[in-house]
């Protein structure tokens, strides 16, 4: 077999070297670069590409008109400063200055400080000053108690104010442009012509009276 070295009549074999096929396949490959670093065998295999699997959709942007709301729940307390707001629903308790569209304050819900609100609807507590510029809502259960102002007021049967309703500042008219003010009066309209009058003819004088034939003349007197 290949590979051995026993003699065949006292002459000693050359040792043949068994040929390799998988081996001469690489022959032809040069040789790695210097600074050539191998792959880390440890590092960890890519995740392969799994075509039946969906993509997971991209989360929905927040529409601008549901961003400026602020609820806050039935066991929250909240102290603060706030504005900007579009809508404001109130189911705890809050304290301090807020400026918002709309205010919702729920059964149960407490609100104490200053409010410059566009429109609300009271079903819990009110305490300290409310101006709301448009509609003001006060439901059967609601309670307000301080100074407020209003353009417009709604209350149902069971609703408690108690306090100092102040005039709402209307805004002054704006001042007509002075180009209409100096605006020069139309002239007068001519008057309608009148229809021309037309003089009557003079009356013709009545025609004597025919003599019947036959008929003896009257006498004269």
């Amino acid at each position: 077999m290949f590979g051995s070295s026993k003699s065949t009549g006292g002459q000693p074999l050359e040792r043949v070297k068994a040929a390799d096929p998988i081996s001469e396949q690489f022959d032809d490959i040069p040789p790695m670069p210097e600074g050539f670093t191998p792959p880390n065998p440890a590092a960890p295999a890519r995740k392969a590409f799994n075509f039946a699997e969906k993509p997971k959709p991209a989360p929905k942007p927040v529409p601008a008109e549901d961003a400026a709301h602020l609820y806050i729940g039935a066991n929250i307390r909240l102290k603060g400063e706030l504005a900007g707001c579009e809508v404001m629903r109130v189911d705890g308790v809050y304290e301090g200055i807020a400026k918002a569209r709309r205010l919702v304050l729920c059964p149960g819900g407490t609100f104490a400080g200053t409010a410059d609100i566009e429109e609300a609807e009271i079903e819990g507590a009110f305490e300290g000053t409310l101006l709301v510029r448009g509609r003001l809502f006060l439901r059967k259960n609601g309670r307000i108690r301080g100074t407020f102002s209003y353009g417009e007021l709604e209350i149902e049967r069971g609703g408690e104010i108690d306090g100092r309703i102040l005039p709402l500042e209307k805004k002054p008219a704006a001042a007509k442009p002075a180009f209409e003010a100096a605006k020069p009066a139309e002239p007068p309209k001519p008057a309608a012509s009148a229809a021309p009058v037309v003089a009557a003819a003079p009356a013709r004088p009545a025609a004597p009276p025919r003599p019947v034939a036959g008929a003896s003349p009257a006498p004269a007197a």
